[in-house]
């Protein structure tokens, strides 16, 4: 029998132009971390997801995509819009075919990558532009900037869910909201809570292995913050049937509004948190 070494797996950084999709990683064989920017066509893929964002780090599933549940009666709750991290327009999908979707920027520095896509998953005479950063310090740790940039609408909702149903807010108190259907009636989440966005604030999940994931927002005048619960079945067998996560929507309202959402995402031991706060 014959043996030979190999190097160990390497993943790059890389944007492949064709399918509208990029990756910026971090880690010394790019294995610490990835942010995945998609923004391809409707396609084989069949998800109404342009410009959605894939979050992995230190082996775990940050900012996620649910997946499929191939022909599963539901298979609907995980392709739809608001099952993936980006903004929905008037609480509606994104249109499926001639959305398009190309990638403006793509750099990689020793501590700043960063990458930039928009589509037409909206219409052509709608800005729907996001801008990642992959902020690298090395030992000391990493974050993730998103800048999410969209017009057209009166409603403009920047939505993400996180990775369990514990977690805590800071600088954000929560209330019932104002209507029955805060929002607009399309997004079928239970146990709605509202809050004002003006003033930073963050959300915070603790995970096993004494490590946290933390969205924190720099708040920006007119904003408002819906939490709620939302499908959140990965298994198409239905071992998880009903199980749920939270949703997070960033709300800004307005005819003819060009509107920027800023977050940054942050994971990391408790004992190496890098990021304490954020502001404009």
């Amino acid at each position: 029998m014959l043996f030979r070494s190999t190097p160990p797996l390497s993943l790059p950084d890389v944007v492949f132009p064709f399918l509208a999709q990029g990756y910026l990683r971090t880690g010394p064989a790019g294995r610490e971390s990835l942010a995945m920017l998609n923004a391809s066509d409707y396609g084989g893929h069949h998800h109404l997801d342009s410009l959605n964002l894939y979050y992995w780090k230190d082996g775990r599933e940050l900012l996620s995509d649910l997946g499929y549940l191939w022909d599963h009666p539901d298979k609907y709750q995980t392709y739809r819009t608001l099952a993936h991290n980006l903004v929905v327009i008037d609480g509606h999908d994104q249109r499926r075919k001639g959305r398009g979707g190309n990638f403006h920027l793509f750099s990689v520095t020793s501590n700043v990558k960063v990458m930039e896509a928009s589509s037409t998953a909206y219409g052509s005479g709608t800005a729907y532009r996001r801008t990642c950063v992959l902020m690298d310090h090395g030992e000391k740790g990493s974050y993730l900037v998103d800048i999410f940039r969209v017009g057209g609408g009166t409603q403009r909702d920047y939505v993400f869910h996180g990775p369990g149903n514990s977690y805590e807010l800071e600088g954000l108190p929560l209330a019932a909201p104002r209507s029955d259907e805060p929002s607009g009636g399309a997004f079928s989440l239970e146990n709605l809570q509202e809050g004002t966005g003006t003033s930073p604030w963050s959300i915070r999940w603790e995970l096993p292995g004494e490590y946290e994931f933390r969205a924190l927002s720099p708040g920006q005048p007119g904003e408002i913050v819906v939490l709620g619960e939302g499908w959140g079945q990965r298994d198409h067998r239905n071992t998880d049937r009903g199980a749920t996560l939270p949703y997070v929507v960033r709300r800004r309202t307005g005819e003819e509004s060009d509107d920027v959402f800023v977050t940054v995402f942050a994971g990391n031991r408790l004992d190496k948190r890098l990021v304490e706060s954020v502001r404009l």
